[in-house]
């Protein structure tokens, strides 16, 4: 099985490469960030390696653009790169500096969505608690009522029982002084 490195790198490869299919962005954008958040890089060896990523990424969909499709004009593209290379290579501090606050921002706004997502998620859950709390709540009240009301009720007619308790009482102590009493003679015959 990959390790968890190997398997955050597929990732950060898989959405460099979603993201620049889909939105036509460079993959720098994606893969900057990752690499600083999840690997913990400097942010001149995430652009570095990103940079290195990149080339190979460029070159085989150029290949695959120019060989297969027929959509790529090399002069143009030559155009456009002999000027970003004398660019890059006439001011590399300040293009670092751009591609780290470009990265940096993206890594605020991507935490930023997520944060936001999560208080979403976490407030709902509250909410269904807060809801379910609720119920138990007015249930647990409605149980506490009729046990209240069952209690009246016998308390009532808890006096009737001790009233009969004491009638019962008063007829059992009668029993015994009749029993107790000598009782007549009377003569036996044989």
């Amino acid at each position: 099985m990959p390790s968890q490195q190997t398997l955050k790198l597929a990732a950060i490869g898989t959405l460099a490469g979603a993201f620049s299919g889909l939105f036509g962005v460079g993959g720098g954008t994606v893969i900057v960030p990752l690499l600083i958040f999840w690997f913990g890089y400097g942010e001149r060896l995430a652009t570095g390696t990103s940079l290195a990523a990149i080339v190979l990424i460029g070159a085989l969909g150029a290949l695959a653009q120019g060989g297969i499709y027929g959509n790529v004009h090399l002069l143009t593209g030559l155009a456009l790169a002999l000027p970003a290379v004398l660019g890059f290579s006439l001011l590399p501090a300040r293009t670092l500096l751009i591609v780290a606050w470009i990265s940096q921002t993206f890594i605020q706004l991507v935490m930023l969505a997520v944060l936001q997502l999560g208080q979403n998620i976490s407030g709902a859950a509250a909410d269904k608690r807060a809801q379910a709390t609720y119920l138990d709540a007015e249930s647990i009240l409605h149980e506490c009522l009729e046990l209240q009301r069952h209690l009246q009720v016998q308390d009532a007619s808890g006096s009737d029982v001790r009233t009969l308790l004491e009638l019962n009482n008063a007829l059992t102590e009668a029993i015994h002084q009749k029993v107790k009493a000598p009782a007549p003679v009377t003569a036996h015959t044989t």
